[in-house]
């Protein structure tokens, strides 16, 4: 599986740098490459160089499952380095799409502890 490292350089070595407020941009760049990137390696997993059917099902469980995932880490990620207002806007239209998604209901879990971390770095002197 080609992911594994794909993740590995974009966690460890593309995206920390990246995290902080004056680099936004680039960081949401880097991410949606990082996206890019994942799903180009399970196509190519999958189908190699011809397209033909998917009978184990593999890319559907990806933009079922994993696409999403990706998505909302990068909305994470994005709000953590400092794009609250926006990044919180994008996160409900993210849930509200999603809403059928295993994961919505943790998603849901996830929006308001970074709200209350948010609200606790504001109050904190």
């Amino acid at each position: 599986n080609n992911s594994i490292p794909t993740a590995k350089v974009y966690e460890e070595l593309i995206l920390p740098p990246l995290r902080n407020k004056e680099s936004l941009e680039k960081l949401a760049a880097a991410w949606d490459r990082y996206i890019l990137c994942e799903k180009r390696f399970t196509e190519a997993s999958i189908w190699g160089d011809e397209k033909r059917r998917d009978p184990s099902g593999r890319f559907d469980r990806f933009n079922d499952r994993k696409l999403p995932q990706l998505q909302w880490s990068k909305e994470k990620d994005l709000f953590r380095a400092g794009d609250q207002r926006k990044s919180s806007a994008r996160m409900l239209k993210f849930i509200e799409k999603n809403a059928t998604s295993p994961d919505a209901a943790n998603w849901i879990k996830e929006f308001k502890k970074l709200l209350t971390e948010e609200d606790e770095k504001k109050a904190t002197p």
